[in-house]
């Protein structure tokens, strides 16, 4: 019986734990840095155009169209994102026009 007991006290041997790059998941930095960043002209049309309904509408809403048209054209040539957002920067403007000379 001792020759029993001797082989089943017997230390396993541990495997090396997988490198770490392989166990886990992506970082979200390598995501992003795959993804375009959304054109600041977008973000700054959008700006001038919610800021425009309360003052200086027709000015900001020039700069508005401007700024959203300039980032359309960023965005079609695949340099950024944010399509939506020049969108609306565009249609901000517009409104920010059309609205003070309808008050005129």
């Amino acid at each position: 019986m001792p020759e029993d007991q001797a082989t089943q006290t017997q230390p396993t041997q541990l495997t090396p734990p997988q490198a770490a790059s392989q166990s886990q998941p992506a970082s979200p930095t390598s995501a992003q840095a795959s993804a375009p960043e959304t054109d600041g002209k977008a973000i700054s049309g959008l700006i001038c155009g919610i800021v425009g309904l309360l003052v200086f509408g027709i000015i900001l809403g020039i700069m508005a169209l401007i700024f959203g048209s300039m980032a359309k054209v960023s965005i079609k040539q695949g340099e950024h994102s944010g399509n939506g957002i020049a969108t609306a920067a565009i249609v901000l403007g517009i409104i920010d026009i059309i609205v003070p000379a309808f008050l005129l």
